[in-house]
């Protein structure tokens, strides 16, 4: 029988290794002169040959390893259209399902300038099946293999191997192919170009691939471990670091490869990769993109939606380089950017607008060590301090060696992950040991601002005994503010710099003072309420268990000692009248250059107290100087 030894063929050949769509696309040839009563063994017959493929997979690892696909999973093959071994339809066929025209005596005239007739030529036709393909990662048509028209005066289509993106010379050769007679080669087809585009298109549909999900499933993970270490190998990380660093590498390639296969799924953190520069940073991230990288260094190509959908399109690791920069000029808007899940706009030329969902992760590098200025958006960055140099930069041979293994494992692990929980977010996020590490390095490069200055003061007048309408919480006989007003503290904040007049308190004022609230996790924001200086103003509630504890640990410390301690470490330290906290907020607020604070102190009433602020940590305590 034809249909056996179809069969016999393929277990002799190399298609034995090719996918199950092939197999089933080699299996059904001369399917139409297959009789029905074969049905059946031609079903036992494939059955038994799906076996032994199964039975020879390499390479040979437990069943435990092999995690069945998620549903997205599957909903992606189903969209992968390309067949390797399909074949053109023959041309008696084709003809015979072309919509023909017909001339005023009712007799055929050729065929209909439709899309549906320019869609069954290109993808039929021996000329032009399998030339036409759908990248369904970047969105783009891809020309995979030339053209050979064969027709009179019409140049031939060629490309590279390995493929070119279509361009408008493409669809023309192709469009003046359909209308040139049939006598010469062509088919007659005068198509409009709306419907020349449609064709292309739908053509292109049916031989979709994904490249990048084809490129990460070629190889089966091989069982051995790489995925939490290969960051710390890579990069020389600190292993001082281990759990934080482990469980960050882990998070990257999961991350990248859930955004992969389901598009928007919430990741809103960034790795940055914090080293001197030349020591390959931008290359590395470059490698773990398989050719889809891409990056954003401007402040315009994160606020225009339109901007950022151009940018990211058809990437998968976008880099976002010397962070420091980018976050100085617009730190809200990185912040909020990276929380999003996608993005919106109407491409140029579309008459739709897009909301196109994220299929990429965001990395940043910086050359600084302090390159992070709002920590209540800090959680987002995870910094890894990468030990290679310009003079002994990142392997990259050696990156490229490993990587598809580093994929086939986040695989695995993606996979697992969604046998665990079928719906909803993934848990992509850093747990216990590596979260405290996370907020320790996060502080580490957190860069010193007149935010953290009035952040660390306001910690610590809001923690002193007070009186009033607003003096609620009772500790130990004594009341604290319940809550308080941004004005309240604007002016206590000079009140107590031993200020008489106050600035301002204008949009400048107000926006200093809500960022170094925004500062406190012990601070929300509650109703309006009605102060007896200010008026109906918005209030900030004080967490009374914070208020406890701030008291409690003041009373169980020994506050004599620390007072020595004090004027024993400061003594041989020049007094100042004036800190430079006190300077900087002040030239925020006038807009003057701001000067980085230095180690100076002043004098109280014999009492030396410390004016700086270590970088990246708020002070309960920046300033105390006498009430008037």
């Amino acid at each position: 029988m034809a249909r056996a030894t179809n069969i016999a063929t393929l277990r002799a050949s190399d298609a034995r290794d090719e996918d199950f769509d092939a197999l089933l696309d080699a299996l059904n040839a001369g399917m139409d002169e297959t009789c029905e009563a074969d049905a059946e063994q031609i079903e036992g017959d494939l059955d038994e040959l799906c076996q032994e493929l199964a039975t020879e997979s390499e390479p040979k690892v437990p069943a435990s390893w092999h995690t069945p696909l998620s549903r997205a999973e599957h909903r992606l093959k189903s969209r992968i259209t390309k067949r390797a071994n399909s074949k053109p339809m023959p041309h008696e066929k084709l003809v015979g399902l072309l919509d023909e025209k017909m001339d005023l005596r009712g007799r055929p005239d050729g065929y209909k300038a439709t899309a549906y007739n320019a869609t069954l030529i290109l993808q039929n036709d021996p000329r032009t099946h399998g030339a036409l393909s759908l990248d369904l990662f970047t969105g783009n048509i891809r020309v995979e293999k030339p053209v050979q028209f064969r027709t009179v005066g019409l140049a031939n289509i060629s490309c590279e191997p390995g493929g070119d993106n279509f361009w408008d010379d493409h669809e023309g050769a192709l469009n003046t192919w359909l209308g040139s007679p049939v006598e010469a080669g062509g088919w007659g087809l005068v198509v409009g170009a709306g419907s020349m585009a449609n064709a292309v298109r739908n053509a292109a549909y049916q031989n979709a691939s994904h490249p990048i999900y084809e490129q990460i499933t070629s190889a089966k993970w091989d069982g051995k471990p790489r995925l939490d270490t290969a960051l710390t190998r890579w990069l020389r990380l600190d292993e001082r670091n281990q759990a934080y660093n482990h469980a960050v590498s882990r998070l990257t390639f999961v991350a990248a490869v859930t955004r992969l296969l389901e598009p928007g799924h919430k990741f809103d953190f960034m790795p940055v990769l914090q080293g001197i520069q030349g020591s390959a940073k931008s290359s590395l991230i470059e490698v773990w993109s398989l050719g889809y990288f891409g990056e954003i260094s401007e402040p315009r190509q994160f606020t225009d939606s339109k901007v950022m959908n151009e940018m990211t399109a058809g990437k998968w690791f976008i880099e976002l380089p010397e962070l420091a920069a980018l976050l100085g000029v617009n730190s809200r808007t990185v912040k909020s950017k990276l929380s999003s899940k996608a993005d919106r706009a109407r491409a140029a030329y579309s008459k739709y607008t897009e909301e196109r969902k994220r299929g990429f992760i965001t990395v940043g590098t910086s050359n600084d060590k302090g390159y992070l200025i709002d920590p209540t958006g800090n959680r987002r960055f995870w910094p890894l301090l990468v030990g290679a140099t310009e003079q002994n930069p990142v392997d990259l041979a050696s990156v490229r060696a490993e990587i598809q293994q580093v994929y086939a494992e986040a695989l695995e692990a993606y996979r697992q992950m969604r046998c665990d929980q079928h719906e909803g977010d993934l848990p992509l996020f850093l747990t216990g040991e590596a979260d405290e590490i996370a907020k320790r390095l996060q502080g580490e490069a957190t860069i010193e601002t007149p935010e953290h200055a009035f952040a660390g003061w306001l910690t610590g007048w809001l923690s002193e005994p007070s009186s009033g309408k607003f003096a609620r919480v009772a500790i130990d006989g004594l009341t604290y503010r319940e809550r308080f007003c941004m004005r309240e503290a604007f002016e206590a904040y000079h009140r107590d710099a031993g200020m008489d007049r106050f600035p301002d308190y204008d949009s400048k004022a107000t926006a200093l003072v809500r960022g170094a609230i925004d500062m406190l996790p012990f601070v929300t924001k509650s109703t309006t309420a009605r102060f007896e200086r200010y008026g109906s103003q918005q209030s900030y509630a004080v967490d009374s268990d914070w208020l406890s504890s701030q008291v409690s640990e003041a009373e169980t410390g020994d506050r004599d000692v620390v007072e020595d301690e004090q004027r024993e470490d400061l003594a041989a330290r020049p007094a100042s009248s004036i800190t430079d906290e006190w300077d900087m907020v002040e030239s925020a607020l006038s807009g003057a250059p701001k000067s980085a604070p230095t180690d100076t102190a002043v004098s109280l009433d014999g009492l030396s107290v410390p004016m700086n602020v270590a970088s990246g940590t708020v002070s309960n305590v920046i300033c105390i100087a006498p009430r008037k």
